[in-house]
């Protein structure tokens, strides 16, 4: 296993210090003199471990954690920082930092670290071997007449590598359950013993308590998962007036999520005609799935463009499209490949690893798995595509289409259904 550690380190002085520590222990140190450098060596070269000034000239130490997120190899990050504020230190945690140290570094908790670091790194590098080397031996057994519509072992890699990200992400990333793991581990070195008590600062408890929150709701979001896949589903009809009004509602209820990122809803206007016919919905559940679509298109889109919901009936099927313009180039070039737009609605699956704390959500791949057993259980259909239409933009766009049963106005006997 190779013992390098890349030093983003703009100080000469600091930089021999830490270069000595570790070279005394036998590391393989390389020095970045900015940010900027440290991203070109990280996208050159591979290097299990990088300590992060985050105090550097060009492009501070945080931009730098964040570019390492979308890298394929990922080092495990330790910020070095003379900031002993919580907040900015759970900032860069949160960002994805596996730890920290303060200035001036103490050599004994330099390198002990530093070797915890390499243990992380060691066992990631170790579970994508595995993960590798299972699937292959799995494909070598499979039936080569296997069903045409399963995912190849390519695809099948991808997303489960994919979905093992995920997992470490959201369990190291935003707020949550690996937040709380972060914050207790600054307690205990924070708690002052006076008695029988502890003494714990005030700030970190509050953000123990709000992370125990998200935590919650997380799991109960989950639970309602298991939940709806039995529930006796409660609808009531819907004219072509009251479904367009809830969507109104929606899209108000959402703005704010809209504002961060400066996006704008379009909503079709009123002229699909299925006047003898009704759609049963539970209105609730309806609309917290489009609320989940809309915001996951607002966390995945180019900012300052347009957010489409467009709908229209036919053949006693009522559609539903939600459009929006992606941030990630290669989905804007070339659209979904290796089966990503059935891939993404699996629990869990996270197509970006970064989180962008400006949406205070949950974060934990669960929201369009949520919108399609909703719909599921509305006996409709959910499905992502691209779509190329230059009277909406000149790239590809994403479409989540969501497909609804109508039924004829005089089957309709009761005002209160259930499937």
């Amino acid at each position: 296993m190779e013992q390098r550690v890349l030093i983003a380190e703009d100080d000469d002085i600091s930089f021999s210090i830490l270069q000595r520590i570790l070279e005394n222990e036998s590391y393989e140190v390389i020095r970045a003199r900015d940010g900027y450098e440290a991203i070109n060596l990280l996208k050159s070269n591979r290097f299990p471990v990088m300590l992060l000034d985050l105090n550097m000239p060009e492009i501070s130490g945080y931009q730098v954690l964040e570019e390492t997120r979308r890298m394929e190899t990922q080092p495990v990050v330790i910020i070095q920082t003379s900031d002993n504020e919580i907040q900015s230190i759970v900032r860069n945690m949160r960002a994805g930092a596996f730890d920290y140290i303060l200035k001036p570094v103490n050599a004994e908790e330099l390198v002990f670290k530093a070797g915890r670091a390499m243990e992380v790194f060691r066992v990631r590098d170790l579970q994508n071997h595995l993960h590798t080397d299972s699937l292959e031996e799995s494909a070598r057994r499979a039936d080569a007449n296997a069903a045409p519509e399963k995912l190849s072992l390519k695809n099948l890699h991808r997303y489960t590598k994919t979905l093992f990200e995920s997992l470490q992400t959201n369990f190291n990333q935003g707020a949550g359950i690996g937040m709380l793991i972060s914050l207790v581990s600054l307690l205990m070195m924070q708690a002052k013993k006076e008695g029988s008590n502890y003494l714990v600062p005030a700030e970190t408890m509050e953000l123990i308590f709000q992370n125990a929150s998200m935590a919650e709701k997380a799991l109960n979001r989950i639970n309602e998962l298991h939940f709806l896949q039995d529930r006796n589903l409660e609808v009531a009809p819907f004219s072509r007036e009251q479904f367009h009004k809830m969507l109104q509602d929606v899209i108000a209820s959402v703005e704010p999520f809209a504002k961060i990122k400066n996006h704008r809803i379009q909503l079709a206007d009123q002229d699909v005609f299925f006047d003898k016919a009704e759609l049963r919905l539970n209105r609730s559940l309806f609309s917290q799935a489009v609320q989940e679509i809309l915001i996951n298109a607002f966390k995945f889109s180019l900012e300052n463009t347009d957010v489409y919901v467009i709908y229209g009936a036919m053949d006693k099927i009522l559609s539903l499209s939600i459009l929006n313009s992606p941030h990630s180039e290669e989905l804007r070039q070339s659209g979904f490949v290796n089966d990503l737009n059935q891939i993404i609605f699996e629990p869990f699956f996270r197509e970006e690893k970064a989180v962008d704390e400006r949406f205070a959500t949950l974060d934990y791949g669960l929201g369009l798995t949520y919108a399609k057993v909703i719909m599921e259980r509305h006996g409709g259909i959910i499905s992502a595509s691209s779509v190329q239409d230059d009277r909406l933009s000149p790239e590809q766009l994403v479409s989540i289409d969501i497909e609804l049963p109508l039924i004829a106005s005089e089957e309709t006997n009761d005002s209160v259904m259930r499937f």
